[in-house]
């Protein structure tokens, strides 16, 4: 690419402004509160963005690239750093070739569960099973890490690696219980996202789990978990 990442960043900047949303902007900061300046943009446009920036730059090398996507991680509102990361998970060697530390970077840097979620599921997860015997460390350092957010990213991002069959559940199941006795909406929200996860692909091995941490799983959870695995779907409803 011809023109630096600033200003690449920069007309991106100008593609989402052309996109927000004043009423979505509302109620996206009071749902997802931030401290980071918040557009208003759908997550459909952001992906239509990303989808279209590709398209017009397939010859874009992985530094390029690289560099697009930290300025827009480095950038002032929620949707440029989701807009990056949308980017990155389109160029899936370039996710893969990551060193864990941009993924310990942009943990620290999380103070919402919208981003969190998107990290953990978008890119870390899928970061984790281009290697899982080398890079599953990295989630048992973040599940153990201070404050709500790193340990819920190392939660979702276990999403895609229990939906991938390619690393056992008994992974996820193992970082849940490095949060056993934590009640914090963050976490808990998590562990029933994990856990359910877990009774979709293995309903077996999610019951014994309920049946042995029951005492010490928060009732939503239990609540959830159990639904998926009674009826495949978290509200319990079979139709």
């Amino acid at each position: 690419m011809s023109r630096d990442a600033a200003a690449l960043a920069g007309d991106l900047r100008a593609a989402l402004e052309a996109r927000s949303d004043p009423a979505y902007r509302e109620g996206s900061q009071r749902v997802a509160p931030t401290r980071l300046e918040v557009l208003g943009v759908r997550t459909p446009d952001l992906r239509v963005t990303a989808r279209a920036w590709r398209r017009a730059n397939r010859d874009a090398d992985a530094a390029s690239v690289r560099f697009l996507v930290d300025a827009l991680w480095a950038a002032p509102s929620r949707e440029e750093r989701a807009l990056g990361l949308e980017i990155l998970r389109l160029h899936p060697e370039l996710l893969a070739s990551l060193p864990a530390g941009w993924h310990r970077a942009r943990a620290a840097d999380l103070d919402d569960w919208a981003l969190c979620d998107l990290l953990g599921t978008a890119i870390v997860g899928p970061w984790v099973l281009a290697d899982p015997p080398a890079r599953m460390e990295l989630l048992y350092e973040l599940v153990a890490g201070d404050g709500v957010w790193r340990p819920r990213l190392a939660l979702v991002a276990t999403v895609p690696i229990t939906r991938s069959g390619a690393v056992a559940p008994d992974f996820a199941l193992s970082l849940l219980d490095r949060v056993l006795g934590r009640r914090e909406p963050m976490i808990v929200k998590a562990v029933s996202w994990a856990l359910r996860e877990v009774a979709k692909k293995e309903r077996r091995r999610a019951s014994l789990y309920l049946r042995d941490r029951g005492d010490v799983l928060p009732a939503v959870v239990r609540r959830e978990a159990g639904n998926v695995i009674r009826t495949g779907r978290k509200s319990g409803r079979a139709d």
